[in-house]
């Protein structure tokens, strides 16, 4: 088994890191243009990981910027980078992606997508697109080269394009992450990601407080997520529940994620915000809150995977007006047309 991560940041790191510790053969790299990024890991020749998962010095077997030997003869690859850059890295893997690689994307419709960019950028036949519901674990890093795992996931759904190689793909990986499970579809994990709905509000409802502090002296979830925040989180997650169910995805309410047993339907706001408040893992010290709203949390969450929802919900006539009010006072406030630039039902290849 050889695994290729694609990616600099900490989800990347914890990624490598881990497989490697497992006792894997890992490839890391990126495009040239964000060499800079990977630099502390080519000079160590590896990533220095603690935390909740093993823990140690995680060497890799090549950290490269070259896409042909990153990929070459790897078994998986994960697309450990947001969802802005999945399509500019998968353009340049496209030439050299194998017949029965499978490519592993981090929900935010990725594995759709990628049905378009095959013949977009002409890959050969037999690639397997994947999508996990999120990331493995939660992370940061601490140094340059250097990542903490603060949890890892005790369940992780996953789905292929193809149903079928749903459990081919399990069976692979099952050595590495067993923890994962198979999800319904790839539906399922982008309307099944969470952070989606919590990210944009608990960012838009505190701009004020991250532009006068940079983000500094305080906490995005514990301090951030009050009664009303609650309210319109629910709300989001209403229209959600409601697209899911429209085209028969049993999904997750917010609440189960952060009350378990999950109540029912009626959960207040205030039990919403008290939970996500007191929640060890969201609230952790280490995760930063961000410095401005020019942040993954929006430039990731509203494009990736509001637009989606709020284009599915004009095709399906669903009525998304809270979410539409999330991406119009997020493209306002970073001078950005997130309705433009994000992906809809024709680039996912959804017809009525």
């Amino acid at each position: 088994m050889k695994f290729a991560v694609v990616g600099t940041g900490s989800s990347a790191l914890a990624l490598a890191g881990d497989i490697s510790l497992k006792g894997y053969s890992v490839n890391m790299g990126c495009l040239p243009q964000y060499e800079a990024r990977l630099a502390p890991v080519l000079k160590k020749g590896g990533i220095e990981v603690s935390g909740a998962a093993v823990g140690g010095f995680a060497r890799l077997n090549m950290v490269t910027t070259d896409m042909e030997k990153l990929i070459k003869g790897v078994d998986v690859i994960f697309m450990a980078a947001p969802a802005y850059h999945h399509e500019e890295f998968v353009s340049a893997l496209a030439p050299y992606l194998e017949p029965g690689q499978f490519i592993v994307f981090i929900s935010y419709f990725g594995a759709m997508r990628f049905r378009r960019w095959v013949k977009k950028f002409k890959i050969k036949d037999g690639v397997i697109p994947v999508e996990t519901q999120s990331l493995a674990y939660a992370a940061r890093l601490t140094d340059p080269g250097v990542v903490r795992i603060i949890a890892v996931k005790k369940n992780l759904p996953a789905a292929a394009l193809s149903g079928d190689d749903t459990c081919k793909f399990l069976e692979k990986v099952s050595g590495v992450f067993p923890q994962m499970s198979a999800a319904e579809n790839v539906m399922f994990t982008s309307f099944n990601n969470f952070c989606i709905v919590l990210f944009p509000v608990v960012m838009l409802m505190n701009a004020g407080r991250i532009e006068a502090t940079l983000g500094r002296g305080w906490n995005l979830f514990s301090d951030g997520v009050t009664d009303s925040v609650a309210r319109v989180m629910l709300e989001v997650d209403r229209e959600r529940l409601a697209l899911s169910e429209s085209i028969g995805i049993k999904i997750s309410s917010l609440t189960d994620f952060f009350i378990k047993p999950a109540k029912d339907a009626r959960v207040t706001p205030g039990e919403l915000s008290d939970a996500v408040r007191n929640n060890a893992y969201i609230t952790n010290p280490l995760i930063p809150c961000p410095e401005s709203l020019n942040d993954r949390y929006i430039t990731e969450t509203v494009p990736y995977g509001l637009v989606p929802w709020s284009s599915m919900g004009r095709m399906w006539n669903i009525p998304t007006p809270c979410i539409d009010s999330i991406i119009r006072m997020a493209s306002v406030m970073n001078g950005t047309d997130y309705f433009g630039e994000g992906v809809n039902t024709e680039e996912l290849g959804i017809k009525q």
